[in-house]
């Protein structure tokens, strides 16, 4: 079986993985499947999570700042364009975090649940993995980026369609802004993983102290 053949395989399983778990057939989450499937290849290939990104970054001046231009960004848009998207589709369920309100331990809880699965997790198997795949399976070209950059984002909204059509729109977004923090950050996951992982954070304390827009 040749390499392009395999990789399709991967992809196609991933997708199969991210469908199963928005159609509620995977339990809990897509992402430690999406992370063994992502380290089994790598193994396969004789690689670690450095090939995609998971290493000290060359300019990390250049990934710091990156980092921030995402935080800015999310909290531009908690109050800008996800309130014009509720509007538009309907609010996001975001039922599941109800329980943070006022309640310390459950705060501390979802903000460590966030950066394993959320921050770590999911750019691991979303940026880290995915792209790459879908990237190296195009020739690694600017169109290929793109075009991985544009599927992954639409898969890993998909992923969050228990939040309702918003909801899926919102981390549409969201995944273009990290993919494209990969991206320029020379394909480097910290960029997307602090942004993310600090984007979670503030959400999370904003819902403890019922100051988060639309619940």
């Amino acid at each position: 079986m040749s390499s392009a053949t395999i990789a399709i395989l991967e992809v196609l399983l991933a997708f199969a993985i991210i469908v199963g778990f928005a159609a509620g057939y995977v339990p809990v989450s897509e992402v430690p499947l999406l992370v063994l499937l992502g380290w089994l290849s790598l193994r396969r290939r004789k690689l670690g999570w450095w090939a995609v990104g998971l290493t000290r970054p060359t300019k990390p001046r250049r990934v710091a700042l990156l980092s921030l231009a995402g935080i800015a960004y999310a909290v531009i848009s908690l109050y800008t364009i996800d309130p014009l998207i509720d509007r538009i589709s309907g609010p996001a369920d975001l039922s599941d975090f109800a329980d943070v309100r006022g309640n310390a331990g459950m705060l501390l809880f979802w903000i460590a649940l966030s950066w394993i699965l959320g921050a770590f997790g999911e750019e691991l198997a979303y940026r880290g993995y995915l792209m790459s795949r879908i990237g190296g399976l195009f020739g690694q070209t600017a169109n290929a980026w793109r075009l991985s950059l544009i599927v992954t984002s639409l898969l890993f909204g998909i992923a969050h369609l228990s939040q309702g059509a918003s909801g899926v729109i919102s981390n549409i977004l969201s995944g273009a802004v990290y993919g494209g923090l990969y991206l320029l950050a020379g394909r480097n996951l910290w960029a997307p993983i602090l942004a993310h992982g600090f984007e979670d954070t503030i959400g999370f304390v904003l819902m403890y102290f019922g100051h988060y827009p639309g619940m």
